[in-house]
């Protein structure tokens, strides 16, 4: 009897730790993939310039969690799904309304001096344009797994423009590598977690793609690494050229 009720208790500690165990796996499931923008939140902050950050970015993760979510509704998935494209979403708008703060320049209309009002009247708009369709074919199996393909393709999109503008300026100037690591580690983590809960294909194909662009990202940061030195040398001889001229102007007053 005694060894039976040890072994249950062992049995019991041991379901609770594996139980413990999933509930971290699910939690880093929801809150990895965001973290990354949390630190170029930081970094945005710190630098007081949005310089580094391709702000497109964010619109298309706003646009991809808000088909993710529909997405969610007409195909049967873990809550997991859920929490994870909620925490993404709102990661883009803390991260826009910092980024909208510091940015100078207005080129166009997805580079417009204050992104946090546009971006998320475009995701008001795609919510709107889901909700319709989704009224529409909500019986149709056909339109859902459309639905998380479209999603999927979207996402999988979310670093071109951060790759296209390091390109462009030849430097990873004011872009934090940590914020591209934590993608890399967070799009690892989303294709074994979707593998291994035979999530659908669709998020697995996504998590593929965005873990290539992400790594090609950090290629840059090697390939541009002279480039994004030059300018904290440029502002170390600035300085030096600043106390000399301080020095001279106090010799000449004494």
């Amino acid at each position: 009897y005694q060894r039976r009720v040890h072994g249950d208790f062992t049995k019991g500690i041991m379901d609770g730790i594996l139980s413990l165990l999933l509930l971290l796996i699910d939690a880093a499931a929801v809150i990895g993939p965001a973290f990354g923008y949390f630190l170029q939140y930081l970094e945005i902050e710190k630098s007081k310039s949005s310089e580094g950050f391709a702000s497109q970015v964010s619109l298309i993760v706003m646009v991809a969690m808000v088909t993710r979510f529909f997405f969610w509704l007409a195909v049967p998935q873990p809550i997991v799904v859920l929490f994870q494209a909620l925490s993404l979403f709102f990661s883009q708008v803390l991260l826009m309304h910092k980024y909208s703060q510091y940015t100078k320049k207005k080129e166009s209309l997805f580079t417009t001096k204050n992104p946090f009002t546009l971006y998320m009247l475009i995701s008001i708009g795609a919510a709107m344009l889901c909700h319709l369709l989704s009224s529409m074919f909500q019986k149709s199996q056909i339109y859902g797994e459309t639905l998380g393909l479209v999603s999927g393709l979207i996402e999988a999109t979310l670093g071109l423009p951060q790759l296209y503008k390091n390109y462009v300026k030849q430097s990873t100037v004011g872009l934090d590598i940590r914020f591209i690591l934590t993608w890399a580690a967070g799009d690892t983590l989303k294709t074994i977690y979707n593998l291994n809960n035979n999530l659908p294909m669709q998020l697995v194909i996504s998590a593929l793609l965005q873990l290539l662009v992400d790594l090609l990202i950090l290629g840059q940061f090697a390939l541009y690494k002279k480039n994004s030195e030059k300018p904290a040398e440029d502002a170390d001889e600035k300085d030096k050229l600043n106390k000399v001229k301080a020095q001279l102007r106090y010799k000449q007053l004494h």
